[in-house]
């Protein structure tokens, strides 16, 4: 089954996450299977600043903030902002094919159009001198 290019692109854009920067960096940490104490540990933060940050009650910064990322396996992007990021995304082989096969089938689709439309052009054109 050759996917369609709306298929592809759909993939290809991540949804913005519309949970809170702490709301992420908890799900990110239970889907690691990390506690809040591991996490603070590899940091070298106490847990609570740790728990603060998945409360919203502050947020981490700077290097704090790419380190953390770094450990979860997500952007700093995504953890602040919820934006997931196209160099993200991996495509199979396959999926990869049929995206260039699709982007053959628009150039063969953009250069017949253009086609039409200087043909189009010639026709106004040949009927206005007519006028």
């Amino acid at each position: 089954m050759r996917p369609s290019t709306d298929g592809m692109m759909a993939m290809l854009r991540q949804p913005h996450d519309t949970d809170t920067p702490g709301g992420r960096l908890f799900r990110a940490r239970g889907a690691l299977n990390l506690s809040l104490d591991d996490l603070a540990e590899r940091l070298g933060v106490p847990p609570d600043t740790v728990s603060d940050w998945e409360r919203d009650r502050s947020a981490p910064e700077g290097e704090t903030l790419a380190l953390l990322a770094d450990l979860l396996g997500v952007t700093s992007l995504w953890l602040t902002a919820g934006i997931a990021e196209p160099f993200g995304v991996t495509l199979s082989p396959s999926a990869a094919q049929a995206l260039i096969e699709e982007l053959a089938s628009a150039r063969r689709l953009h250069a017949q159009a253009g086609k039409a439309i200087d043909a189009l052009e010639t026709s106004l054109r040949r009927a206005l001198k007519g006028i």
